[in-house]
Parts: C-alpha cells; structure tokens; sequence
C-alpha cells in the first residue's frame, strides 16, 4: 500500500515520539498485551494520550500516516460527526473528551516505551512507521483545529487536560518474506473493518485500498493530471489549503457510473452506490486500470456535455439520457487519439449527438417495444389524445440500449 501522488511527502522510515502525561494516572498507565493471531503475533500498547499531541503528529503528517484507513478526512460540514469531535474539543473545558471518543487504533513496526525521560510526570513513546487504521478523523479534526489556532495565533489552551484513547498494534519482527507481508495486509485489513464497523463505513470505503484503485489513481494522475478520489476525503487538505482545483477531481461513484456506460451499459449507470461498490460488481467495472485511458475519454465526454449550446432540442441529454450520451461518443476512443486532442475530438462529437437527440427521442416514441414506458392517454381538460411519459424508467432499461445501437449504428 502507498499513497502514489505525493511521493516526496511519504514516509518510508519514521519514529514518531508522543509524550504522555502521568499526572492523571493513580497506577499503570498502560496496558501492554500479547495477541497471537492465526496471521502473525502482536502485542498491544493503549492508554491515554494528550489530544494536542495527536493533533500536532497530524498537522505534520496528514494522509501519509493514513494509508490504511478506508476514509481520509471529510470535513466539518455542520451536523458531522467531525463537527462534533469539535465542539468537544473547543465547547468544554473538562476532559469529557476522552469519554465521548472511542479512541484511535495505530500500527507500528516498533513501539518502545519509557517513564524515564527527564520530565516530571511524563512519560514517552516511541513508534516506528505508524499507520492509523481507526479514529483518523478524530486525529485530523484535531489537528485542522490545531492548524487554526497556530494561524490565528491562537493559544492552544483549547487542548489542555484533554486526553484520548491510545491503541498500538506493533507486529512481531521477523525476517520479511512475501508469504509474511502478505499475512501482515490480510490482518491489517481485517483489524480494519472490524474497528471500523463501529462506526459508518460504506462498501466504497471499503473498496479504496483495492489495488486496482490505486493503481488507476495513479495512472490518471500521471497521464491527466486528475485526482481520482478512490477515498473519501482525501484531497480535502489540498482544498482547503487551496493548491488543488476542485474541478480537477474525480468522485470516485461517478467514475465508475462513466465507466458502466463506457462499458455500453449506461441503463445500470443510474444504480446507487451500494450496488456499484459491492463484489463482484465492482470487481466487473474495474477488473484492472488497462481501460483508465479509454475511462477518462469518457469522463470528459460526460462533463463536455451540459457545456454544448446547440439550436436542436436536446430533451433529456442533459439529465435521464446524459450516460447514455457518454456511451455513443466512447465507441468513437481510439488508443491513437493523442491526448492533446481530446477535448476538441469529444466536442465534434458531442455537437454531433446533441443534434441528432430530438430525432432519436422521436424514433423511441415510435416504437411499440416502449409502449410501457410511452402510453397515450386523453386530458381530462381538453380531451387531447397526449403521451404519458417515463423517460427515467426507459433511460434505466434494456430497451434503451438496443435503441441506442440501433439509432447511432454502433
């Protein structure tokens, strides 16, 4: 796993050092336990740490020590539950916190810990490599709260007394061979959905460390200079600090609904998310990232589309019709269409669609196979023999494709 955009910001090598405060403590301040798994052995670490020290460790570090959590950060948005996490932090200044969160779960190659640093009523621990797999938007609203107060110059009083929950995971260290590594991933995923079902994780969440989704992010990046967003709320720091362009990102549920039509099944690009993310339906979409080059001919054609005026009418091109749209223009990719040539190639084509998609509504009218989704009734006012339309079922069904190839001739 590794995050592939930003290598100069990832961290192969790292102790990381978090100061704890004994001051609270009456006995042990820790729990130190050994797990053998039928993966690999482990030993746990947790107790109870400052939030200011989480928060300046994410300050630093941000999404290089969240690899292998499905979410990365996603705002305070009002109603959150980072909003929330918040308010705890800045609305209360008793140590309330540490009760309301249910903590923060890190891995580690390394975990040293010692009561002897020179310091009254502090102890320290040092962790090799840390990873958070739970609790990564408890650290990162810590630290954007952090970040706030060191820019307003703002004391950071906020943080004082207040502690959380502390969990390491560190892995027995062994020689490294292909068959441990790999025990080591299916733990690690493991650990990670079983701490993450204690709060909302949608099956895309789940799906955002599958290797074909780093690997296309990475190509799109590469190639296009687009930010494949195959983890919710990843780029947001990159946003909010305003050196990443909004438009430049690409939601990962549209991307596989583009990919769907690009596959010439746009009637199953209106499916919700829980379909598309779910196995093996996603495994089907993206098998591997060999099509990323052709998906993003398509991703282009899609959002090319609202953007042609055109003197025709266009109907439902611009709503129910729009991936189906996207799939006749991706029957026109070629692997030998420069990527310099893209955008004025897609809007030929688009212009092309656009004017011929009042003739194609009139031919789906037409035919007796739609007759469900086009019936004739009488207005009640007028007496008018009127046509009674469902254009959103038809542009969901078989019907349409069939049309569509008929129509376009592909």
């Amino acid at each position: 796993m590794y995050f592939p955009l930003f290598r100069e910001l990832t961290i192969t090598y790292l102790n990381l050092k978090i100061t704890i405060n004994l001051d609270s403590v009456n006995t042990g301040h820790r729990i130190d336990y050994n797990v053998k798994t039928r993966y690999d052995e482990c030993n746990v670490n947790a107790f109870f740490v400052p939030t200011l020290e989480i928060a300046k460790i994410l300050s630093k570090y941000k999404n290089t020590i969240l690899r292998y959590n499905p979410r990365s950060y996603l705002d305070l948005h009002a109603g959150s539950v980072n909003a929330e996490i918040a308010k705890s932090i800045k609305d209360i200044l008793t140590n309330e916190f540490a009760l309301f969160n249910n903590g923060i779960t890190m891995l580690s190659d390394n975990t040293n810990h010692s009561d002897k640093v020179g310091k009254k009523n502090k102890a320290e621990v040092i962790v090799t490599n840390p990873q958070i797999i739970n609790g990564g938007q408890t650290a990162y609203t810590l630290s954007r709260i952090y970040d706030e107060c060191i820019s307003q110059n703002k004391p950071l009083d906020i943080f004082k007394n207040k502690e959380v929950l502390l969990k390491i995971i560190t892995f027995d260290e062994h020689e490294q061979t292909p068959e441990s590594i790999s025990n080591r991933l299916a733990l690690i995923e493991e650990i990670s959905k079983a701490t993450n079902q204690q709060s909302p994780v949608i099956e895309a969440d789940r799906r955002a460390n599958d290797k074909v989704q780093i690997e296309i992010q990475e190509a799109i990046f590469n190639e296009f200079g687009y930010y494949y967003e195959r983890k919710r709320g990843e780029f947001g720091d990159g946003l909010h600090r305003g050196y990443i362009d909004r438009s430049k990102i690409i939601e990962r549920e549209q991307f596989l609904k583009i990919c769907l039509a690009a596959q010439n099944k746009p009637n199953e690009s209106m499916q919700g998310q829980l379909k598309l993310f779910a196995l093996p339906k996603f495994a089907s979409i993206l098998p591997d990232k060999d099509s990323y080059r052709k998906n993003m001919f398509a991703y282009f054609a899609y959002m090319k589309i609202p953007k042609i005026n055109i003197q025709s009418n266009i109907g439902f091109a611009h709503s129910y019709g729009r991936y189906a749209v996207t799939c006749i223009i991706s029957q026109k990719y070629s692997s030998e269409i420069k990527m310099n040539d893209f955008d004025e190639f897609i809007e030929n084509e688009v212009k092309s669609v656009l004017e011929k998609w009042e003739d194609f509504q009139s031919y789906v009218l037409s035919l007796h196979s739609n007759e469900r989704y086009f019936k004739e009734v009488f207005d009640k006012n007028s007496g008018d023999k009127v046509i009674q339309t469902n254009w959103q079922s038809y542009f969901k069904s078989l019907n349409m494709i069939s049309d569509l190839k008929c129509f376009f001739k592909f």
